[in-house]
């Protein structure tokens, strides 16, 4: 895993990147890293970065997310790929289904990182305000 700080209106964010995996069933060393990080450290978000293209296989991870009660921003990557195949997804009801936010972005061409960053501060300021309140 890799750790690194920004700064986003006026948040300090610690961002851990974790390897990548499908699965909290940990078949694979990473899984083991991924699953032991969210069940020890119990982050206060998780950015599930899903590859629009495979989105079905890559939601069995974010199902479990959810069902672990982590608060949770979705992020489909490579909706540029999945447009060209033909896929159209409706974030707003993947959204509603799954009960948090979901983002598309294109990583490679820095397409929705700023759109991620400003979702990142507004839930950090929710989780702070449910901290003092």
């Amino acid at each position: 895993k890799q750790e690194g700080l920004f700064w986003v209106d006026g948040c300090e964010v610690t961002v851990v990147d974790l390897p990548g995996a499908y699965s909290l069933t940990a078949y694979s060393p990473e899984e083991v890293i991924t699953r032991d990080f969210l069940l020890q450290q119990r982050p206060d978000l998780v950015v599930n970065v899903v590859d629009a293209v495979n989105l079905e296989r890559n939601l069995y991870l974010t199902v479990q997310l959810l069902e672990m009660g982590l608060p949770l921003l979705v992020v489909l990557n490579m909706v540029d790929a999945a447009t060209q195949r033909g896929i159209t997804i409706d974030y707003a009801r993947l959204s509603q289904a799954l009960q948090a936010p979901v983002i598309g972005a294109v990583a490679s061409h820095g397409l929705g990182i700023a759109e991620i960053k400003a979702q990142i501060a507004m839930l950090a300021r929710q989780e702070a305000a449910h901290a003092y309140a």
